[in-house]
């Protein structure tokens, strides 16, 4: 809807010299190197997730500045295109259907124990997993005493 950054091509080369030092390295951690040179797309970006975390690197060398800083200011708008935004209003009984078949397994097999880890391992409110359908919700309704 506002447009897209124009991100550098991605780069083999610099991926693979990336990859190679995450995995010869014991002292060379990717999020690390990430939050120097990005804090604010670090900070929403799970240590884990090297690939992303790889690719955000790569980015700030190819561009030689923050991600964060490409996206807030290399935006172009999209031309010739009309948004159009799309609502879907279900009944109560489908959303009772789908609470049952959908969310009660997955809160069974420890999705607020998994909301829970995340949040008591440090990551902020406005880190990346929150950004995905129910976690924000979850992280919302923990216990404040479990938090942390």
């Amino acid at each position: 809807m506002k447009g897209l950054a124009e991100l550098p091509q991605r780069s083999e080369e610099t991926r693979e010299r990336l990859r190679e030092n995450a995995r010869d390295s014991r002292s060379w951690a990717p999020s690390w190197s990430l939050k120097k040179l990005d804090a604010e797309t670090a900070a929403k970006i799970a240590p884990a997730d090297e690939q992303k975390i790889i690719r955000a690197i790569e980015v700030c060398l190819l561009a030689r500045k923050p991600l964060s800083e490409v996206h807030r200011t290399a935006r172009k708008p999209l031309r010739g295109w009309k948004p159009i935004k799309l609502g879907l209003q279900l009944l109560e009984m489908h959303l009772e259907i789908a609470s049952t078949r959908v969310l009660t397994p997955m809160l069974a097999a420890g999705w607020f124990e998994e909301v829970s880890q995340l949040l008591n391992k440090g990551y902020p409110e406005n880190a990346k997993p929150f950004d995905f359908i129910g976690y924000r919700e979850l992280r919302d309704v923990l216990p404040k005493q479990n938090v942390f």
